[in-house]
């Protein structure tokens, strides 16, 4: 079995197919639509005005989105069929997003991406990076974050958000019949 790195994920990412990245447009899957895009837009509030880092923005969707509702939006992505779609419909609509290719594992340079950013968003990546503890050392400095991944993040993940974070993380209450 191979040991999964961070190099082999991106690496699994930047294959993507391009079909497969146009089935997710304009607003992403089916439970990002449904189920996460609601929460993640309710936890950022108004957006209008502020900057806004999209850590592991994926192929641009939730970016674009962003800047639609009035959001300076930076997008970091590591892997390269994502960032070149991402930039390919930004060059298409024009939204004023920056799109950035880099390691998300790594430690990121703030002041470089054109921050301190009023929020941060990252939605399905912390599972995804194998050395996720340098992704909350990029978003914790920032005002307002909103994390979320489509299954119960790891507990040392939500830990280490509540620990280091002026906003703590809270599991987001999944569909389904009310617990007695």
């Amino acid at each position: 079995m191979t040991q999964w790195t961070n190099e082999s994920a991106i690496e699994q990412w930047g294959t993507m197919p391009r079909a497969a990245l146009d089935a997710m447009e304009p607003h992403g899957d089916f439970v990002k639509r449904h189920l996460l895009n609601p929460v993640m837009l309710r936890l950022l509030g108004d957006v209008r005005g502020r900057r806004v880092l999209d850590a592991g923005c994926g192929q641009g969707y939730f970016s674009r989105m962003l800047a639609e509702r009035g959001a300076e939006v930076t997008g970091v992505e590591p892997a390269e069929a994502l960032i070149a779609y991402s930039r390919d419909k930004e060059a298409e609509h024009h939204q004023g997003i920056r799109y950035l290719q880099a390691d998300l594992s790594k430690p990121l340079d703030l002041a470089a991406l054109g921050g301190p950013f009023d929020a941060v968003v990252s939605s399905n990546v912390l599972p995804a990076v194998p050395g996720w503890k340098a992704v909350l050392a990029a978003v914790t400095p920032a005002g307002r974050q909103a994390l979320a991944d489509e299954i119960q993040a790891p507990r040392e993940i939500v830990q280490a958000v509540e620990r280091d974070s002026a906003v703590a993380a809270r599991p987001v209450p999944r569909p389904g019949p009310a617990r007695a």
